[in-house]
């Protein structure tokens, strides 16, 4: 509601202040709102939505489809051999995950395949480099991190893991 009294009524300090960030929608200013909207955790409320990425999609929707998903989506690719163009930043909460390492291939020439957020996890997925300095995933201060059944090949470096203490990585 345009005239709630959560809209700009957080405290424009940091920590605390809830900035408009990843494209979370904001209500009033750019700042200080409450809740579902502003700040790096805005979005819908236990609302998860699955967003199923396809190998025939091109580079263009797939980029979109990821910058306009809201935090707890789940991204799922499916079945496929996936080109990543470049790096893919993902929302805090966010689930990535293929059908499996065998099934769902990301690949990459150079850089990071995924940058991942607060929260988030990956599973079942392949990161296969195709040329030098192709890198798999960067989490950098981020906290709760899941990586689960993911098989890396052909990287310079597998996980880049940078000031993030709650990081979980299992039969990758």
């Amino acid at each position: 509601k345009a005239s709630s009294g959560l809209i700009d009524a957080g405290k424009p300090t940091t920590p605390f202040n809830d900035a408009y960030l990843n494209d979370n929608p904001s209500k009033g200013t750019a700042l200080c709102d409450i809740g579902l909207y502003g700040g790096p955790k805005a979005g819908r409320v236990l609302l998860e939505n699955t967003i199923e990425v396809n190998q025939n999609d091109s580079w263009a929707t797939l980029e979109e489809t990821i910058n306009s998903s809201w935090p707890a989506d789940h991204i799922k690719f499916n079945a496929g051999s996936f080109s990543i163009s470049s790096e893919l930043s993902f929302k805090p909460y966010q689930q990535i995950s293929g059908i499996s390492p065998e099934d769902t291939v990301l690949s990459n020439s150079s850089g990071y395949i995924l940058n991942l957020n607060d929260n988030s996890s990956v599973e079942n997925l392949c990161f296969d480099g195709t040329a030098a300095n192709a890198n798999g995933i960067s989490i950098t201060n981020k906290d709760i991190i899941s990586i689960k059944n993911c098989l890396f090949m052909n990287q310079t470096l597998s996980i880049d893991i940078d000031s993030s203490p709650k990081t979980a990585i299992t039969n990758s």
